[in-house]
């Protein structure tokens, strides 16, 4: 008996489009009239329904090709699949067919930045250039924007990564072999720290500033003092501030013109301050204190408080039963970090 080899399957890789080639897909800005795209070519694309014979292809742009294939049942051409051309010429037939004509470099047809348009009053006068130059600009800047996102989230992706070794992993490690610090190569070192915080909430900051006094440690708490002013009432400052909290009313004295003469004119204006009233202690001071009273020994006892969500409602447990925590909240924790020795170091929230 013969065995029959199976043939291995064909990779198919997308046909690339003649190079310095526009997207010809409708831009945004199309109307009443087809205005294309503009933006250089990558991608060439076709129905999956139309005959063989009958198939024309159309180059787009990257995200122009990727909408197409997504919600609109298009399809991408392979290397190995026949078609032709809807507005190049049989010139390129033979470069395209063969697979070998490269993409067009980035930004090659698109308009240069910072480039000013030139101020139209009649929507008329506006040429296809013109309308392409605007569309591969506000192409542009939808993509530039979506590159941000995506960098951005990689960014966000990579500091829980870090976190998690600085805090979870790197510690374990080096505490399972019983060292506290390795050298790397290049004269980077990574080193454990001990990290004493602490924290107060905003429903807990009562409670809490209470116990710091009652402990001597009231000169932490700051306090800040706000006003909202409305506008135009930059005359009542001045007042204010000689005399904050006993103003009634104020006399304003202004330039009036009476005539070809200028006056002054005395304006009293009646006023309601009230002023907004907020303590609070700068995490660093709280971490400070705590710190200095571990080192001593000193009890750190704050009282209970209800615990609160983001939306400052109470937080019930699954027996309906109200959670309580300490007003003051103390963290403590073995970070790693690293230390080059040209110091250029990575600063992680919390180490």
């Amino acid at each position: 008996m013969t065995a029959k080899l199976k043939s291995a399957p064909q990779i198919q890789r997308p046909k690339l489009p003649p190079a310095n080639t526009r997207c010809q897909e409708a831009s945004v800005l199309s109307r009443d009239r087809y205005i294309p795209c503009g933006q250089p070519a990558v991608r060439l694309i076709w129905s999956k329904d139309t005959p063989p014979d009958k198939r024309i292809a159309y180059a787009m742009c990257g995200a122009c090709a990727d909408h197409s294939v997504r919600n609109r049942g298009l399809k991408l051409v392979q290397v190995d699949e026949q078609y032709a051309l809807a507005t190049t010429g049989n010139a390129i037939w033979d470069k395209v067919t063969r697979g070998d004509a490269p993409p067009p470099a980035p930004g090659d047809n698109s308009a240069p930045m910072g480039q000013d348009l030139p101020e139209m009053e009649d929507a008329a006068d506006v040429t296809d250039a013109q309308l392409i130059s605007a569309a591969s600009l506000a192409r542009l800047m939808m993509e530039t924007e979506d590159e941000i996102e995506r960098i951005e989230a990689v960014l966000r992706r990579k500091q829980d990564e870090l976190e998690v070794l600085a805090k979870q992993q790197v510690p374990a490690a080096m505490k399972l072999i019983g060292m506290a610090e390795i050298h790397l190569v290049g004269g980077t070192k990574v080193i454990l720290r001990d990290i004493v915080s602490g924290s107060i909430t905003k429903a807990g900051r009562p409670a809490a500033h209470a116990y710091l006094r009652s402990e001597g440690a009231g000169p932490l708490i700051k306090t800040t003092l706000g006003l909202a002013f409305g506008m135009g009432e930059e005359p009542i400052l001045k007042h204010v501030l000689e005399a904050i909290g006993k103003i009634k009313q104020v006399t304003i004295v202004e330039d009036v013109k009476v005539g070809r003469k200028t006056v002054k004119k005395k304006r009293v204006v009646k006023v309601s301050l009230d002023p907004t009233v907020e303590e609070f202690v700068a995490p660093p001071t709280l971490g400070k204190w705590i710190r200095e009273r571990k080192a001593r020994n000193a009890p750190i006892d704050p009282p209970m408080v209800e615990a609160r969500d983001r939306k400052g409602k109470p937080v019930f447990d699954d027996k309906g039963k109200r959670v309580l925590v300490p007003a003051i909240t103390v963290f403590e924790e073995t970070v790693a970090k690293v230390e080059r020795p040209d110091g250029n170091n990575i600063e992680t929230e919390g180490m």
